[in-house]
């Protein structure tokens, strides 16, 4: 699978309504795969809980259970 067992510490939801599901804030090209969110959702499946992340936002795993949401610092303006 995708994820070779890294955790999935940020989610990115981005304005052109695609999703990144990051193991750190530091992304390198060359590590990216291309997957089903169907897929995602099926292999880590508390993943689901981000869901409703809206276009143009961001959410990162707070240590605790949780997720702070935020706009993207890049979104494009409406």
């Amino acid at each position: 699978m995708a994820f070779d067992g890294a955790a999935v510490l940020g989610v990115v939801h981005d304005e052109e309504g695609e999703w990144q599901f990051l193991d750190d804030p530091a992304v390198d090209m060359g590590d990216l795969t291309i997957v089903h969110l169907a897929h995602v959702v099926a292999e880590r499946p508390e993943l689901g809980t981000v869901g409703d992340l809206p276009a143009g936002f961001e959410a990162w795993f707070d240590g605790h259970g949780g997720w702070s949401r935020e706009v993207l610092d890049d979104a494009l303006d409406p």
